[in-house]
C-alpha cells in the first residue's frame, strides 16, 4: 500500500495460514513481526505518519496489507523467513493503489480449508446461530413481533417484503399468517386471521432455514459465508400485549323507538378486538315502567327474556316489533342497555349505559353513527353523521319514507348551561354535520342535537350527542438535527419550529409555548452541563460557545410546554471537536410518519463551521445515507429522487433529500445522516434525524349481503369490521372496482362501517368492493370483497 507523505493510516495485518490453508487476520497489530505457528509475516504501520512514499512488499509476496475498508492481497506460497525490502518511488497503476509485484510468477493458489476446520479454529469469533428469543403481541393485538438473538440473513428476503410465516415459524394456524422482516433481527407477523396463535402458546423457529448474518467485511470468515451453519430449532412462548389490550365498547342506535317496529343497537364502532371478533358479548337490560304492577312486570320480563334468548351472545341487540309492542303494552317506556365485551386476549370492559325511549307513536328512526359520546380534535375536520328514516309501521314503500333534518350545536359552559354557537354545517349532505378545522375550542364539550321530521306524517324524532374536543399534542422540534460542531465556534440550537396542534399557523413562542433546556455530557462519564447556557435555558433558541461545553459528546434536550400544561420533549446529540468540520444543518420534520409518506429533508452544508475563508478551488462533497433497510432492500441512492452524493466547489450550498412514497417499511425506524467533507480537510461534518414509521390500519374485512345479484336491480349492503390501528378513530371509504381498473366512490370517508341500498353495474362477472380505512395521521389500510353482478335479463 503506497503511503503518501504526511498521510495517517490505520492498518490491520492479514496473512496466509499454512495449517488451515486460508487467509486470516493476526491477533492485534504488528510491525515486521513473524508468527512461527501460522507462518504469517506482517509489516504494518499503525496510526503512523510516513516520512517518504514507501511500498512495503516482501520477496515472496506473502504479506497482505488490509487498510480499513479495502484489502490488497498478494498471494504466493509462504516461506519460513521472508525478508522485507523497501521499493523506492513506486509508480501506482491508475485505479489501484498498489504496485504490481516484481518477483517471479505466482505459484498455485493455496488449498482452501474445510468449513469444519474454520469453525473449529474460529469458534469464539463466528456469529452465534440465530435463536428465537421473544414473541409478543403488538399493542393492537393483530400482530406478533418475533425477535432473534442477533442479525440474521433474513432467509435472503428483503426488508418489508411479505412472505408466508410458515417458511420460518411453526405455530397453530401459521398458514394464515403473513410475515415481513422489519430489520435483520426482527420479524413482524400479521396474525389477525391466524386464530390459533394465543398468549402462552409455544412458537418454534423451524430448523435449517435461517442463518446468522455473514459480516462481509470480516477477513477471518467473511469470504467463507458458506461455513456458517443453519440455525437449529428454538422455541419461545408468546407474550400478551403490554399494556393489555382492553376493549372499548360503543353502542349505537336510536334513543327514541316506535314500539310498532322495534329497534336495533349495534357495536360496530367498538374497538380493542385485536383484529378478530370479540369472544363474548353480554347484554344487560334494565326496564323503565310508567306504572308497574306485578302482572305488568311479569309480562314485560317474559317478553324481554324471549328477546334475550333469541339474541344470545350476538354482536347486536334487537327487539322485534312484536317484542317491543309487548313491552309497551306492559307499561315499559324505556330500556337501559349495557354491554360487556371480551376479546381473545381475555381483555374485558363494560360499556356506558345506553337509554332507549319506547313510544307508541310512529316516529322516525334516528341514530348517531359512532355513538352518543364522540371525541373529536380541533385540528381535524368535524364530520358527524346520523342515519334516519320514517316509520315502516304504516307499510309505506321505502321511497316515501324520507325525512328532513334540523341541526343545533351548543357549547356546555362550566355551569352546565347550553350556549348556542351559531355554527352551521358546511356539508351538502343533510345527514351530516360538518365543520372546518379549528372551528371548535380545545378542551370544551358540546352538544350536537338533531331533529328529523317525517315528510309525510309530520311526526318528529330528536336525539343529541356529546362532542368532547380533546386537546391535541404539543410537538417539540429542533432544527439542525444531531451534528458535529467546532470547539472554537458557536452553535445555534433552534426549537422555534415546535408547535401546538390546537393552534393554527403559529409556532414557538407566538403559539403560546414555553421552553426549558437541559444538557447532559455523554462522554467521559455522565454529568449535567446545563450551566453552559444557564441564562438561555428558557429561550426558544440556544446560542452556545463550543468552549463553554468543552470537547466531547452532549445530549441537549428541550421541554416544550403549552399554556395548559401539555408537554413534549426533543433532544439532539452534539459532538464538539477541536477542529473546523464542515457545518451541516437539517430542517426539522415530524418524527412519526405514515408508511406512505414522502419525506423531504431540507439540508444546508458549509465548508467551515467557523465561517472561515476556504478556497473554492477545493472540492467539497456531501453524502446522504440511511441506517436501516428501505423497502425491497433497495438502497437510498435507488429510492431517492434527488442526488445522494454531491461534489462541488467549496462554498455554502443546499443538499436536500427527497424520499418518495413507497420507500418506507411500516414499523421501521430510520436515521437519515448527511455527512460533508472538505478536500484535504481533517474532519467530517454531519447531521442526522430519526423518524418512526407508523403502521397503517390493518386486519379489516368486507362483508356483502347478498354476495351475488343483478345489475341495477339488486340492492347490496356492505359492511366492514375487525380493523385495528395505532391512531384511532378510523373513518371508512367505500369504493367499487371493476376488472378494467375503473373505480367509483360509493361513499367518502365517514365513521359509519356499513353502506346499504347500493346498486351496481354488471360485472365481468365480478366487481370488487374496496373499503379504505383512514387513521388520524393519514395512514390508510385496504380490504376488499368480490361480488358477482350479472346482467339484468
Amino acid at each position: 500500500y503506497i503511503v503518501e507523505c504526511g498521510e495517517t493510516i490505520t492498518t490491520v495485518c492479514v496473512g496466509f495460514d499454512e495449517d488451515l490453508g486460508i487467509w486470516s487476520q493476526s491477533i492485534g497489530n504488528c510491525v515486521a513481526a513473524t508468527s512461527t505457528t501460522t507462518h504469517v509475516t506482517c509489516a504494518c504501520d499503525v496510526d503512523a505518519t510516513a516520512e517518504t512514499p514507501t511500498d512495503y512488499t516482501t520477496i515472496d509476496e506473502t504479506v497482505a496489507f488490509a487498510v480499513i475498508g479495502q484489502a490488497f492481497i498478494h498471494s504466493q506460497e509462504p516461506t519460513n523467513s521472508p525478508t522485507l525490502r523497501p521499493v523506492p518511488n513506486p509508480t501506482a497503476t491508475p485505479g489501484n493503489p498498489t504496485r504490481s509485484p516484481t518477483s517471479g510468477p505466482p505459484t498455485a493458489s493455496p488449498t482452501e480449508a474445510s468449513c469444519e476446520s474454520i469453525r473449529e479454529k474460529f469458534l469464539n469469533e463466528l456469529p452465534a446461530d440465530p435463536i428465537l428469543t421473544k414473541a409478543s403481541f403488538s399493542s393492537t393485538g393483530a400482530a406478533v413481533t418475533f425477535l432473534f438473538n442477533g442479525p440474521t440473513d433474513q432467509m435472503n428476503i428483503e426488508t418489508g417484503i411479505p412472505f408466508a410465516c410458515s417458511r420460518l415459524l411453526s405455530f397453530p394456524t401459521v398458514e394464515a399468517a403473513e410475515c415481513q422482516w422489519t430489520n435483520e433481527g426482527e420479524v413482524y407477523a400479521d396474525v389477525s386471521a391466524a386464530f390459533g396463535i394465543l398468549p402462552d402458546i409455544d412458537v418454534e423457529l423451524i430448523s435449517n432455514v435461517l442463518y446468522a448474518k455473514c459480516p462481509q467485511d470480516d477477513l477471518i470468515y467473511g469470504h467463507r459465508c458458506e461455513c456458517l451453519e443453519a440455525a437449529s430449532a428454538s422455541i419461545t412462548v408468546v407474550e400478551p400485549p403490554d399494556p393489555p389490550l382492553v376493549p372499548v365498547p360503543i353502542i349505537q342506535g336510536p334513543t327514541l323507538a316506535a314500539a310498532c317496529e322495534g329497534f336495533t343497537l349495534d357495536t360496530s364502532q367498538s374497538s380493542g378486538g385485536g383484529g378478530r371478533e370479540f369472544t363474548w358479548y353480554a347484554w344487560d337490560v334494565e326496564l323503565d315502567f310508567s306504572d308497574s304492577t306485578p302482572t305488568s312486570v311479569e309480562n314485560a320480563t317474559l317478553a324481554l327474556d324471549t328477546a334475550k334468548a333469541r339474541i344470545g351472545e350476538s354482536s347486536t341487540f334487537s327487539l322485534l316489533g312484536s317484542e317491543s309492542t309487548a313491552l309497551a303494552s306492559a307499561g315499559v317506556v324505556g330500556l337501559k342497555v349495557t354491554l360487556t365485551l371480551r376479546n381473545f386476549l381475555l381483555g374485558e370492559a363494560l360499556s356506558d349505559e345506553f337509554s332507549v325511549e319506547l313510544t307508541t307513536e310512529a316516529v322516525p328512526s334516528l341514530q348517531f353513527v359512532g355513538g352518543l359520546q364522540q371525541f373529536v380534535a380541533r385540528p381535524a375536520i368535524l364530520a358527524i353523521r346520523v342515519n334516519a328514516i320514517a316509520t315502516s309501521c304504516d307499510d309505506r314503500p321505502l321511497s316515501e319514507r324520507s325525512v328532513s333534518y334540523t341541526w343545533q350545536l351548543d357549547e356546555i359552559n362550566d355551569e352546565g348551561a347550553l350556549i348556542p354557537t351559531g355554527l352551521t354545517s358546511t356539508s351538502t349532505d343533510p345527514r351530516q354535520f360538518k365543520l372546518e378545522p379549528y372551528s371548535l375550542t380545545a378542551g370544551s364539550t358540546y352538544t350536537l342535537s338533531v331533529t328529523v321530521t317525517d315528510d309525510v306524517l309530520g311526526v318528529g324524532s330528536s336525539t343529541a350527542a356529546e362532542l368532547v374536543v380533546i386537546r391535541s399534542a404539543v410537538v417539540a422540534l429542533i432544527d439542525g438535527g444531531d451534528r458535529v460542531v467546532p470547539f472554537f465556534g458557536r452553535v445555534e440550537i433552534i426549537a422555534s419550529p415546535s408547535y401546538d396542534e390546537d393552534v393554527a399557523d403559529l409556532t414557538g413562542v407566538t403559539a403560546g409555548l414555553s421552553f426549558y433546556w437541559t444538557c447532559q455530557r455523554l462522554s467521559a462519564g455522565l454529568h449535567d452541563c446545563t450551566s453552559a447556557f444557564w441564562e438561555q435555558r428558557e429561550s426558544e433558541v440556544l446560542d452556545i460557545n463550543g468552549q463553554d461545553l468543552g470537547s466531547g459528546v452532549f445530549s441537549i434536550a428541550v421541554n416544550v410546554t403549552s399554556i395548559d400544561g401539555r408537554l413534549s420533549s426533543a433532544a439532539v446529540r452534539i459532538e464538539v471537536v477541536n477542529d473546523d468540520p464542515p457545518r451541516v444543518s437539517l430542517g426539522a420534520i415530524p418524527t412519526r410518519v405514515t408508511v406512505a409518506a414522502r419525506l423531504v429533508l431540507l439540508a444546508e452544508c458549509a465548508p467551515s463551521s467557523l465561517d472561515l475563508a476556504v478556497s473554492e478551488d477545493l472540492g467539497f462533497n456531501s453524502t446522504w445515507r440511511v441506517q436501516s433497510a428501505l423497502a425491497g432492500g433497495r438502497g437510498l441512492e435507488e429510492w431517492a429522487t434527488t442526488e445522494t452524493h454531491l461534489v462541488t466547489s467549496a462554498q455554502t450550498r443546499r443538499h436536500d433529500l427527497v424520499v418518495p412514497s413507497g420507500a418506507l417499511v411500516s414499523g421501521a425506524t430510520y436515521t437519515f445522516v448527511l455527512e460533508a467533507a472538505l478536500e484535504e480537510g481533517s474532519s467530517r461534518g454531519s447531521a442526522s434525524i430519526t423518524v418512526v414509521v407508523a403502521r397503517p390500519p390493518s386486519a379489516g374485512i368486507v362483508n356483502s349481503e347478498p354476495q351475488a345479484g343483478f345489475a341495477l336491480e339488486t340492492r347490496f349492503q356492505f359492511s366492514t369490521s375487525y380493523w385495528v390501528a395505532e391512531d384511532l378513530p378510523l373513518s371508512y371509504e367505500f369504493l367499487s372496482l371493476q376488472s378494467n381498473g375503473q373505480s367509483s366512490t360509493l361513499r367518502g370517508p365517514t365513521r359509519q362501517t356499513s353502506l346499504a341500498g347500493v346498486v351496481l353495474p354488471a360485472g365481468t362477472p365480478n366487481i370488487s368492493i374496496v373499503v379504505v380505512a383512514h387513521d388520524t395521521i393519514g395512514g390508510e389500510g385496504k380490504a376488499a370483497r368480490s361480488v358477482r353482478v350479472s346482467p339484468t335479463n
